[in-house]
Formats: C-alpha cells, structure tokens, sequence
C-alpha cells in the first residue's frame, strides 16, 4: 500500500516515531525563551502553565523545548538540567513524592548523573569541596559510584528502586529511599548538590497535568498538587534565607478545562489549603494557539519525507497546494486531528487509486464518511 504516492507507509497514522521531526513553532519557541531567559534572572523557583486542548500540541512543544535546551539553543549561556515526565503514570503512585524524586532521576538517566559523577570526582575547588561535605553522603557516595564498577546498586539506589543489604554495603549507603519523606529530603539535598556544581537550575517539563483531577480522587488530588507546591517552597525559603541551592522551575502543560474550572471546583471540594497558594506560584499562563496554514503544510510534508520510498522534488505530493487551508480549517488547526483525517484521506484514496489529493477530492472523501458537516447541516 501506498506505493502509487512514494510512500513506504501511511506517515499520519503514528502520533509519536523518533524518526518524524518536530514542527517548530517559533513564535511559541520565541516566547517559552523568553519566559526561560527570564527565570535565569531570578533568583527564586518559578513555575509557568502551558495551556491548550486535547490534540493541540502540548506534548510535542514540552518535547521540543527539552531537544532545545539539550542542545543549548536555549539557554546556553546558563548550566541547567532539564527533564520531560508525565505527571502520572497509568497506575497513580500511592507515595507521590517518592515517585517525583523517582521520575526525575529516572529522566534525567544515566548520561546525566554520569556527568555528574565525573564531576563530583574532578572537584578540585575546596570551598565547594568543603559545601560536598555537608551534603547527605549516601547520596553523595552513590553518585560517586555511577560510572563505575558499581554503577548498577548505586543506580538502583538513586531512583528510588528495590536494592539488596548487601548492594547497599558495596556502595557503602545506609538509608534506602523508599518514603516520601526520604524522597523529599534527598531531593533538596540533590539540588544543592547541583548547585556544588554550578548548575543554575533543573527544569522540569510536566505533562498531563489534567490527569491528576481525572485519574484520582479530589483528596489524592490535592496532596499531588501539595507536593509540587511544597517542593517550590522550601526550596524559596532555603535561598530567602541565603542558602545555596540549584533552583526548580516547572514547566506545566494541562488542558485549560481543567486549569480554569477543574482546579478551583477541587479547592471548593477539598478546601483552599495548599491548592490555592500553589495556584498563586504560578508565575504566568501561555495558552497554544491552533496550526496557521503554513504550520500545517509543513507539519504534513515533514511527515511525508519521513516516510518517501526515495527522494522527490515534490514534497507535498500527493497533495495539492489547496488541500492545507482546507484541513487546517476543517480540523480546527488541532494537529491530532489534523494527521487523523489527513490519515483517513489518504488511506481512501490509495484504495481508490486517486493520484492527487487536492481539496475537492478530501472534502468528498470526509463528507463521504460523515467526518464534516456538508453544506445542508
């Protein structure tokens, strides 16, 4: 299938595939840099809240930023570490700060706390040196250890995980971390470790905020939310009070459904408490705006040179130029939607052997199959 339009597959059925590129939106990369630039410049946490409809992009904007500031085509001129993770798993966590201070380590991997590793090792400066001290040294000793021989029980210990007696004793750690309360207190005590080493700031990039209010109940709701609003606040009291920490700031994606109605009916439900004081940490609310034409067109013709059997002048073959202002308005500009019926038209036509997808030929095909309103409804 799909040989008649140079096609080794259909390119729209797949949402996520390492191999299709990431359509940059570059008025929101101008402005996330703007925003990001702006949070080196202060000295506490910072939280922002990326907001936009199921389909809209989210994810892939998180995942883009992250490549970019891998990369040091944001924020280069600054020493950060940066991570994406689901606010949730499928199965919510019953100890939710544990698994925070689980997933991060678990984000950042191996490559990363192998730098980190060597950088502790290198350490030369005695002032530093001396701060190293005073850090909890199981957590110090561990990170010690990765790159190493015994980089696996050293490993296991740092992401929370199930670690024998006898792998503890080889790296010579004593607690486990196992409760929310060890979590936590190892992540303060990791961010001031970060700061040992220069590191400006970790950033964390948090999808599926939504899911927090649908996937648990009000009160297991509000005590994830708790634990993000807590995390932000000792780590602003410890450098209120003058002490050297590597600051968090959280990049937060959530439905605006949710951010705008969910989360104040939860305050209504459970109580003001730690939600609304988290809700005021926010610094600031960027709403994703649908796909123009443009963003479209290249959203689908990136698509399809990820999957051309050999290499065409053609590039967006075998649609017409007419086709995109066509599905962009048609969808909404809601890129999920976008590939889902681009998909859907494609597929038809290859079974129908239409060699040129132009607008009439994709609006037929969708009023064909009900999937848009005609003329008359």
């Amino acid at each position: 299938m799909y040989e008649q339009f140079n096609l080794r597959s259909n390119p729209f059925l797949e949402d996520f595939h390492e191999d299709f590129p990431m359509i940059d939106r570059e008025e929101v990369s101008r402005d996330l840099d703007f925003f990001l630039n702006g949070f080196m410049k202060q000295a506490s946490p910072q939280m922002l809240a990326i907001l936009g409809d199921y389909g809209i992009g989210k994810t892939f904007v998180l995942l883009q930023l992250l490549k970019k500031l891998k990369e040091g085509k944001i924020l280069g001129d600054f020493k950060t570490l940066s991570l994406y993770m689901k606010v949730l798993t499928p199965k919510p966590p019953t100890k939710y700060f544990h698994y925070l201070y689980s997933e991060t380590m678990n984000r950042l991997g191996l490559s990363s706390l192998r730098l980190l590793s060597k950088e502790i090792r290198g350490l030369r400066n005695k002032p530093r040196l001396a701060r190293l001290q005073e850090i909890d040294q199981d957590l110090v000793k561990a990170l010690s250890c990765i790159g190493t021989d015994l980089e696996s029980p050293a490993w296991s210990f740092l992401r929370g995980a199930p670690i024998l007696a006898s792998q503890m004793k080889k790296i010579n750690v004593d607690s486990k971390i196992t409760t929310d309360e060890r979590a936590e207190f190892i992540y303060i005590e990791f961010l001031k470790t970060l700061d040992i080493l220069g590191y400006k700031s970790l950033i964390l990039l948090i999808d599926e905020f939504e899911y927090i209010l649908t996937a648990t109940g009000a009160k297991r709701s509000a005590q994830i939310i708790v634990s993000f609003k807590d995390l932000f606040d000792k780590t602003n009291e410890m450098i209120g009070v003058g002490e050297n920490i590597c600051k968090p700031v959280f990049i937060i994606a959530c439905t605006p459904g949710v951010w705008r109605e969910g989360i104040p009916s939860l305050m209504n439900s459970v109580g003001l408490g730690g939600i609304y004081p988290f809700w005021e940490r926010i610094y600031s609310t960027y709403t994703l705006k649908p796909f123009s034409d443009d963003e479209t067109r290249r959203l689908v013709t990136s698509r399809l040179q990820a999957r051309r059997i050999k290499t065409t002048n053609d590039a967006i073959s075998p649609f017409t130029h007419d086709f995109f202002p066509f599905i962009t308005k048609v969808t909404q500009g809601i890129p999920r939607r976008t590939l889902r019926r681009t998909a859907f038209v494609l597929d038809i036509a290859d079974q129908r052997g239409i060699e040129r997808i132009n607008r009439d030929e994709a609006e037929n095909i969708l009023k064909e199959f009900n999937l848009i309103k005609t003329n008359k409804e």
